[in-house]
């Protein structure tokens, strides 16, 4: 009875006969047709054509936001892999849009996509897919606050106001979100028990090395309690994973949240424990070779930090010693990281308030102080910026590193760079460009 209803009022939000609709109106009208259809080709039809007019547009009319939406929250659920990460994809992209971000996070497109994380936890390509979208909400300060909220929630409840249950007599297995604006099928994501089964949504995280080739996606089990983990247990799990994108995409989703280590989640204790228990993985990850593993690994150290919690577990985990193994290792093949950013300034950040904190033991060469210390008491800025600095990651074509304070200080670096060098390119040619005197007639 919903989707009908809303089908109805689409027609009456679309242009009325008569007048020329424009070419993006029928194609949405016609998504949305077909993302209700039953049959599994029209819906790999619906989230393929969806995929592509998302893609293919920078700009499209706002009027038709909403029925791309209802038809995300319609395709998402579904049990064909195809659908799925198709529907995934577009939502992928349409998050990284600032203007309809906030839209997204309002009819609940961040519950429908942790639903079918947990869902599709053996599917890689769905995952790449769903983590970016996530990627991309737990980057940003507007739209994180959702996000945290969805994944304290555990899977099987809601956060809807006007919830009706799955399955009861008139509601057609459809929820309705708080703005009344979204019906999306939620109850079928629960009955495909092959995939989401009650032993993944409580795994633990073992090491790496238990991981077997006839469990290409999740690690072996263990009993580990973490109260009101919610929905996070099933990114941390995804840590462990051999799949070099979806650790990284999980890592930095990881590192945005512990962004705010100090403030959001000093309300989500929670949180907290389920970081503490991974955080020798992120030690393990951190000394990876690759170079983008290695700095998303140094920044969610450095993001963790500003916990007391996190920061009194780094030194029982002897982390200062790790970590500046790996910042000499940078500085010794003088790399930079993504976004202009030092790798060994993540590690600079980590390794002061490791010195600076309120625990004796410190351990390594960080108890002894020297640089590290002087920065920190010399009484100038360098110490303090470094101490003020979190590390974000937006998704986008390449991965990109952020930062939330100062965030204009290496653009303007570079715009100076960029301006030197053309200025010392003009100079060398002028010799070349000025025009040759010559001579009259009888020369």
């Amino acid at each position: 009875m919903a989707n009908a209803t809303f089908v109805a009022e689409l027609e009456d939000v679309l242009p009325v006969q008569g007048r020329k609709q424009p070419h993006s109106m029928i194609r949405v009208k016609r998504i949305v047709s077909l993302a209700h259809s039953q049959d599994v080709a029209d819906q790999q039809k619906a989230a393929t054509d969806l995929n592509t007019l998302i893609g293919g547009n920078a700009f499209f009319p706002m009027i038709s936001f909403a029925p791309m939406a209802h038809a995300l929250c319609r395709l998402l659920p579904s049990h064909d892999r195809t659908v799925v990460y198709f529907a995934a994809r577009a939502a992928k992209t349409l998050l990284l849009d600032d203007a309809l971000r906030g839209q997204a996070v309002l009819v609940g497109l961040p519950a429908v996509l942790l639903q079918a994380l947990q869902t599709w936890q053996e599917e890689t390509p769905c995952l790449r897919e769903i983590l970016g979208s996530l990627q991309t909400l737990s980057w940003d300060k507007h739209t994180v606050k959702s996000l945290i909220a969805c994944l304290a929630t555990e899977y099987g409840q809601s956060t809807g106001k006007n919830t009706e249950q799955a399955g009861s007599p008139g509601s057609e297995n459809a929820q309705v979100d708080s703005m009344g604006l979204i019906p999306y099928q939620r109850g079928a994501v629960h009955t495909k028990q092959d995939i989401s089964s009650t032993e993944e949504r409580d795994a633990g995280l073992a090491p790496a090395a238990h991981i077997t080739s006839t469990q290409p996606m999740m690690a072996a089990t263990t009993a580990v309690t973490l109260p009101s983990v919610g929905r996070l247990a099933s990114i941390l799990a995804l840590l462990q994973t051999r799949d070099l994108e979806v650790v990284t995409l999980s890592l930095a989703i990881v590192a945005n949240l512990c962004a705010y280590s100090d403030t959001y989640l000093l309300t989500h204790q929670g949180f907290i424990h389920a970081v503490r228990d991974v955080l020798p993985r992120v030690l393990e990850v951190a000394q990876n070779q690759s170079r983008l593993l290695r700095c998303y690994g140094v920044a969610t150290l450095a993001n963790a930090s500003a916990n007391p919690v996190l920061l009194g577990r780094m030194k029982e985990l002897g982390g200062g010693a790790v970590v500046e193994k790996i910042e000499q290792e940078d500085l010794k093949a003088n790399t930079v990281a993504f976004g202009g950013t030092r790798v060994s300034e993540c590690c600079e950040v980590v390794l002061l308030r490791l010195a600076g904190g309120k625990h004796e033991s410190l351990g390594g060469s960080v108890a002894s102080g020297n640089r590290n210390d002087d920065k920190l008491h010399d009484g100038g800025e360098s110490g303090r910026v470094l101490l003020t600095k979190k590390f974000k990651f937006k998704y986008g074509n390449t991965p990109t590193l952020e930062l939330t304070l100062d965030g204009n200080q290496n653009r303007t670096t570079v715009v100076i760079c960029i301006f030197l060098w053309v200025v010392c390119i003009l100079l060398f040619l002028q010799p070349i460009l000025r025009p040759r005197k010559t001579g009259g007639l009888g020369n």
